[in-house]
């Protein structure tokens, strides 16, 4: 009768990695604040009164509560509508072979997490049936072209809501 063993081929121990940075200043564990937690889209409301308007606060509040976890992070932030965005800088074209000065610039991420929306939302009151129908809706195309303006060069999104008590 034949015995089968089985051997084991012997393993080389390798050095362990220590996983804490070390004491020593390096680029790679200096990382600035606005990349360390996950990013959240950043969406702008602009035309909401909350303080004076008790629709409009409601209206704040369903946006600013009920953010279980279930539900994706979002930054909201209330703007004004003539609110001034970074403006776009015309984009430099290199020659063949040459290379920029950097990836991206120290400021980027920040910009576009914190300063420039992913879209912005403009609430008007309008009502169908107002005497003063005509003017408030030139009032609310003047509102969306300031917004427009104001993210020229941005592929930001706009959204209109109508808002109607009735």
């Amino acid at each position: 009768m034949q015995s089968t063993t089985t051997r084991q081929a012997p393993t080389a121990s390798l050095p362990q990695r220590s996983m804490n940075p070390p004491d020593l200043p390096d680029p790679l564990f200096n990382l600035p604040p606005e990349v360390i937690p996950d990013p959240q889209p950043f969406i702008a409301l602009c035309g909401l009164d909350f303080v004076h308007n008790a629709t409009h606060r409601t209206i704040w509040e369903c946006f600013a509560s009920n953010r279980g976890a279930d539900r994706l992070p979002i930054l909201y932030q209330i703007v004004p509508a003539d609110h001034e965005y970074p403006v776009s800088k015309i984009k430099k074209s290199y020659e063949y072979g040459t290379v920029p000065g950097g990836i991206l610039k120290k400021n980027w991420i920040r910009k576009h997490m914190l300063e420039v929306p992913a879209l912005v939302v403009l609430f008007a009151d309008l009502e169908w049936d107002d005497p003063a129908f005509a003017e408030k809706k030139i009032a609310c195309s003047s509102k969306i072209a300031t917004v427009r303006a104001s993210l020229a060069g941005r592929s930001t999104r706009i959204a209109l809501v109508l808002v109607q008590v009735r």
